[in-house]
């Protein structure tokens, strides 16, 4: 089987009151996590959020670019 990549901007808000994820008319998504910003904790929720969104498993989903910022790149693999 081919797997397929895609690669989603997403915004990640750290240290907020709840977990939520939106998608905007352009598609730009933004995420809200408890975690904070430290040791890579946001970014691991973010990935969750996103993988639950997606429903497919987290480790199909790797971030590559935006480790320290709020503006991430996930690249997602598709079997």
């Amino acid at each position: 089987m081919n797997k397929s990549e895609r690669v989603f901007e997403v915004k990640v808000i750290p240290n907020s009151k709840k977990q939520r994820l939106s998608v905007d008319l352009f598609g730009k998504i933004k995420i809200w996590v408890t975690s904070p910003a430290e040791k890579g904790k946001a970014n691991k929720s973010a990935n969750e959020l996103l993988s639950n969104y997606l429903g497919i498993n987290p480790n199909s989903i790797e971030l590559i670019k935006g480790f320290k910022s709020r503006n991430k790149l996930f690249r997602v693999s598709y079997d």
